[in-house]
This record gives C-alpha cells, structure tokens and sequence, in this order.
C-alpha cells in the first residue's frame, strides 16, 4: 500500500487519546464519483446517491480526491495522514482507498491520534455566525488557515493570535481548501507511487 502523509506531520507524544475511541467513516463512490454507501457517520442517509463534487466547496481539494481514487482504481490501495481538528483537539487521521468491482472506490478515515488542546469555539460545528462574517479557509490536509494577506497558510495556533478575522467576538465561517505546500507534496508523492 503507498502511504501519502502530509508535510510537518508529525504527531504529538504527550496528551495524545487513543485513536480507538471514535469509529472509522467508511465510504464507497462509484466509477462517477457518487457515493453509494456510507458507514460510521450519523448524517450518512443525506449524503447517499450525491456525488463527491457536490459536498465538497473547494476545487483543489476535489480534484485530488478524484486523483487519490484514479491511483487507487490503478495501483489496489493507497493512503494518506492528515489533519481534521475537532474544537478541543488537534487531530490526525489516516485515510485508506483501495480500488473494488466496477471502478468503485472504497474510503476508510481512521482516526490515529489526537491531542487536547483549549476550545476553539470557531470549529464548532454548526458554527453560529452572522451574514456578514468573514469567509477563513483550513488546509484540509494540515490544518493550517490562510492568512486574510498576502497568501501565506499559518498554523491555527499562529491564526488564532494573529488573525484579524478570528476572534472571541469573530466568528468567521469555514471552508476548506489546501495549502500549496501539501498539495505539492501529495502530488509528488502520487506520482512516486
């Protein structure tokens, strides 16, 4: 199995929980990139016979979903780390595709660590914001957010002081998107194989 991992991945050795305490989200897509089955997430019935372009906002980060399920649909099963925090945690996953019957393409997102960290009241999910708030995008692979100037990705931490649009009487909305430093690591270490 090739194994993608993100860049500046590396994992935390104190606080960390056990990955064990949350179940995989595991999700299969068709030869046209329309998910057929779902398991492990609670909201899976509204999501059934869509297709992935139309869940996800940002076009990056769809096309190298599209090009993770082309390797996978060549080469058997790859993988790869990434960053998904939760309000209260950093958190790492690995996520494994590998090639089925008919062109389907199975996902398996598994959570591998995870680190507490104080509350983030912006991640919670739905967020409470108003009509006017700021737009903020998350890399989807490391969780760094893109600076409001000059183009620049800081680590959320750094965002978290920083960042005009964040704040304890901010509450921008989320998007996600990838940063050009992990997508030009994904895409070298796809074409490695």
């Amino acid at each position: 199995m090739s194994s993608l991992a993100s860049p500046g991945e590396s994992r935390p050795h104190s606080s960390v929980l056990p990955p064990a305490r949350e179940p995989a989200v595991t999700y299969r897509i068709d030869r046209e990139g329309k998910l057929i089955a779902v398991a492990g997430f609670p909201d899976a019935p509204a999501f059934v016979g869509r297709s992935l372009r139309s869940l996800m906002s940002a076009s990056g980060v769809m096309n190298l979903c599209h090009q993770l399920a082309q390797r996978a649909r060549q080469g058997g099963e790859v993988s790869y780390r990434f960053r998904c925090d939760a309000p209260a945690e950093k958190r790492w996953f690995l996520l494994e595709a590998k090639s089925l019957e008919n062109g389907e393409v199975e996902f398996k997102s598994s959570l591998l660590s995870a680190e507490q960290r104080p509350r983030i009241a912006w991640l919670e999910l739905p967020a409470r914001h108003g009509p006017a708030a700021p737009l903020v995008a998350l890399c989807s692979w490391c969780g760094a957010v893109r600076a409001e100037e000059g183009g620049r990705w800081d680590p959320i931490e750094v965002a978290l002081e920083q960042d005009p649009r964040i704040g304890p009487d901010q509450t921008p909305r989320l998007t996600h998107g990838i940063c050009p430093s992990c997508e030009a690591d994904f895409l070298r270490k796809l074409k490695k194989g």
